[in-house]
């Protein structure tokens, strides 16, 4: 927290549940809360999230079900990769097929 510019003892006093996401979650979450805000200042973000740590928290929420969407896509994306490689394969050999004949 300290890192991103925000008061961290503030934060965690405000709002304790805080501290049940990992580091790596909460500079994602601050970064996704600024490109969400317009990309201000990371010293004027850490001043809102000072103000409303509420914000810091909606934010790093944002940021996970942005990463989980990601995923999702990121899996399906492979899955209709390997159909199309397969279909294409599979169509290959049936030209060749054909053009034997």
């Amino acid at each position: 927290l300290s890192s991103l510019g925000c008061n961290a003892s503030l934060l965690i006093q405000s709002n304790p549940t805080i501290l049940t996401y990992v580091p790596d979650d909460i500079t994602y979450g601050f970064q996704f809360l600024q490109t969400m805000m317009g990309n201000p200042s990371p010293a004027f973000l850490a001043q809102l999230c000072d103000a409303n740590p509420a914000l810091l928290l909606q934010g790093i929420d944002g940021g996970l079900q942005e990463r989980e969407v990601e995923r999702a896509l990121g899996s399906a994306g492979s899955a209709a990769y390997d159909a199309n490689k397969k279909v294409a394969v599979d169509s290959a050999s049936v030209l060749k097929r054909l053009k034997g004949l």
